[in-house]
């Protein structure tokens, strides 16, 4: 059969060879969960607990760099006590991890009561994430393969000899990143490096990834755990144990600044402990984290099934429309400590598995993203504190510095603070137009100390409301103890976790929890593939080579003509993408063109019948109309 020759998959083909990442450890496909779709066809349960068996492999790999995370520590509180700052930088899932760090510095310190040390210490850690704060609940396309938008974002922020950057890319090739990285190196500061796959097999084969883990002024740090258990999906393990040693490192950093200055109980009283004086000792607690979320499972594999069922009774999940406009949606109801955590699980479901993104205030003729978060704040901008800590920070970029950058950048994105605004995500507007009742799903999520407060709260008011209304409720609760008052729900996890200053471990189990649940989910959609997530989003380079290696392996073509099938399919498919029509994933699509030449448009039909799914399509055999054998023979 003809296969196409779209010019942009020619100029892919020919100039962004550095972003065929196949060789990475991430992405590879994890043995463990390659069958995870079939499974969890068959058992919610068992599909968790696989995932879960991944997870365990996460503390292992953090006690193999305990060494490493030391020297961290000391460059840290070097660094702090000459008055330097600290920057976490970061790209998608390890964006928001730099957010959440920014969020944990400033949380701790908020409410800390010496006044001179709050004033000291409060701004002196700084997060950089690809694309601004705006990245936070929106993925900004093709920001992160630009390393000048990466330099330009620190520089901005005053990066200055004697700070501290901690750059963290996964795959240890993401570019916004790297110019990062290389913006501390020109100021001076101390840099530190910190990735995913190991650093002679970047070196190898990525001449950006090899260039600044090979200077002399950087540390990199090796934080490598295998494969993910959705492959390439790092938001998965390797965002993980990134967030579990940072978090770890502002713990232990905190205890070096406090020891000194404060009596042992007072200590205490703030959740320092022993191992606080040794991070090794704080990195072997982490081996116990896998298994309590493991105890949870049942649990939550009844609000997978709920939150699954949601959406396919709503009907609206795949449709180009909303045919029941007030049914099928799920509403994640948080507070400020667990508010980052669900918004940055929520946001990833759209390039990961996409679903679609937020909406906008200002653009109501989008369609409606199934899922959404409400905050327990007052208003809008009071919930955007809550969870940030600060003010939002967008990028105020026009033409012209996107000109002085010398990038060729596809189109001049809106993401300034104003634009961040336009997210509403405090509770009492969000109930003002987000459908709660009949059909519909509120997840009652609670982190620490907003377990106490549960009884009269918001949260537990929202999911009265929605029971009032004929509608499903759910509650995830970490904390260190038992809550005396649940609200009554349909399906309820409760896990208790010890506590330390910065909750790090809570937050990891809930990390967990949310991200084996979103997962499981979206499976049992049909929105994975094995465990190939093949309704990935290809919005920049990376994701481009992901999505052509996953039509090479289940199409069984040459990578040049799978990257040719899916420009053709995105040409095809740009003016319903840009006006927010469902489609099925643009990978499912040219899989099915590839294995059957079928033009763009009765490929979308065969899927359709079967909500976009490449298992369900397969294992129905059904018919092509017009088709003479009435096979696709796929």
């Amino acid at each position: 059969m003809d296969v196409p020759s779209p010019p942009e998959a020619e100029r892919y083909l020919a100039h962004d060879r550095q972003f065929r990442l196949g060789q990475l450890v991430t992405e590879q496909s994890h043995p463990l969960t390659r069958d995870l779709s079939a499974v969890a066809r068959r058992d919610v349960l068992a599909a968790m607990r696989l995932l879960n068996s991944v997870d365990e492999e996460v503390p292992p790999a953090l006690e193999r760099a305990a060494g490493a995370l030391d020297r961290v520590i000391e460059t840290v509180v070097r660094a702090l006590l000459d008055g330097r700052r600290v920057f976490f930088t970061g790209c998608g899932a390890t964006g928001r991890l730099s957010i959440q760090m920014e969020a944990w510095w400033r949380g701790f310190w908020q409410a800390f009561p010496d006044p001179s040390l709050r004033e000291r210490y409060e701004d002196s850690v700084l997060s950089v994430m690809a694309g601004g704060d705006y990245a936070l609940i929106s993925s900004v396309e093709g920001f992160e393969d630009f390393a000048s938008f990466g330099r330009k974002q620190l520089k901005d922020l005053g990066v200055a000899s004697g700070d501290v950057v901690i750059a963290v890319t996964e795959g240890g090739e993401t570019s916004h990143v790297i110019g990062t990285a290389h913006a501390g190196i020109d100021t001076g500061a101390h840099v530190f490096f910190v990735c995913n796959n190991p650093g002679d097999v970047l070196c190898a084969t990525i001449e950006r990834s090899r260039a600044i883990i090979t200077d002399p002024a950087v540390i990199a740090i090796n934080l490598t755990t295998g494969p993910q258990a959705i492959t390439g999906s790092t938001r998965m393990q390797a965002a993980t144990i990134d967030t579990l040693a940072l978090g770890y490192v502002l713990e232990a950093v905190l205890y070096r600044l406090l020891r000194d200055a404060l009596p042992a109980d007072a200590l205490a009283d703030l959740g320092f402990t022993g191992s606080h004086a040794d991070i090794r000792a704080l990195v072997r607690e982490a081996h116990a984290i896998p298994g309590i979320v493991a105890r949870a499972l049942p649990d939550l594999a009844r609000i997978a099934t709920l939150e699954a069922q949601t959406y396919r009774d709503g009907g609206n999940f795949h449709a180009p429309d909303d045919p029941h406009p007030e049914r099928g949606y799920s509403l994640y109801v948080a507070g400020a400590s667990s508010g980052t955590a669900v918004l940055a699980d929520t946001t990833e479901r759209s390039p990961t598995f996409s679903t679609p993104p937020f909406r906008r205030q200002d653009r109501p003729g989008e369609k409606a993203s199934p899922v959404y978060v409400a905050i327990d704040a007052p208003d809008n901008m009071a919930a955007w504190r809550a969870i940030l800590r600060r003010d939002p920070r967008g990028l105020d970029w026009d033409a012209a510095t996107y000109e002085a950058l010398g990038e060729r950048f596809g189109r001049m994105p809106t993401i300034t603070d104003r634009d961040i605004m336009q997210f509403v995500i405090d509770g009492p507007s969000v109930l003002g137009f987000r459908p709660i009742g009949v059909g519909n799903l509120v997840i009652g999520v609670c982190l620490g100390d907003e377990a106490r407060l549960l009884d009269g709260s918001f949260l537990s008011g929202t999911l009265s409301l929605n029971r009032e209304r004929g509608g499903k409720t759910a509650l995830i609760v970490v904390a260190e103890r038992q809550p005396v008052v649940l609200p009554v729900t349909d399906a309820a996890v409760v896990l208790t976790v010890p506590r330390s200053p910065l909750r790090v471990a809570q937050a990891i189990a809930l990390k967990l929890l949310l991200n084996t649940l979103s997962t499981t989910v979206m499976t049992l959609l049909g929105r994975v593939s094995g465990n190939s997530m093949t309704y990935v989003a290809p919005t920049n380079k990376k994701l481009i080579d992901r999505a052509t290696r996953l039509i090479t392996a289940l199409a069984g073509v040459p990578y040049d003509d799978a990257n040719r099938y899916l420009f053709s399919v995105l040409n095809d498919t740009a003016e319903d993408r840009a006006i927010g029509r469902g489609l099925p994933p643009p990978v499912n699509i040219a899989i099915v063109r590839a294995k059957t030449g079928l033009p763009t448009a009765e490929a979308i039909a065969a899927l359709r019948r079967h909500d976009g799914s490449l298992d369900a399509l397969v294992e129905s055999r059904d018919a092509r109309p017009g088709a003479k054998s009435g096979r696709y023979g796929i």
